[in-house]
């Protein structure tokens, strides 16, 4: 969870800016670096993972991935999704998921 991603991602966070001290001052071009350079995690959704997983080598080098964690999703971990974004109160995906038992 965050209580263990929190010191990881700021640990990479500090790395891109040691390696990249143009990114100082500026955060949400370092957010960016972070975030278009994690790597995706297929068994994962997006509302799971966010982005992917934090990626140092990446980042530090301002590498963007090829795929994005949305593209790279399998077919259970966009049904997660689906099905977490129902429960967090999509009343038109909470009664699709219902109807169909698309959640299952």
């Amino acid at each position: 969870g965050t209580s263990m991603a929190t010191p990881v991602v700021s640990g990479v966070a500090a790395l891109t800016l040691e390696a990249n001290p143009s990114l100082a001052g500026d955060h949400e071009a370092l957010r960016a670096a972070l975030l278009d350079s994690a790597a995706p995690m297929p068994n994962a959704g997006t509302t799971e993972v966010g982005n992917g997983m934090v990626d140092a080598y990446n980042a530090t080098r301002l590498v963007e991935r090829d795929a994005t964690q949305e593209d790279a999703r399998t077919d259970a971990a966009r049904a997660r999704d689906l099905a977490n974004k129902g429960y967090s109160g999509s009343s038109a995906v909470r009664l699709w998921i219902e109807l169909t038992g698309a959640a299952a």
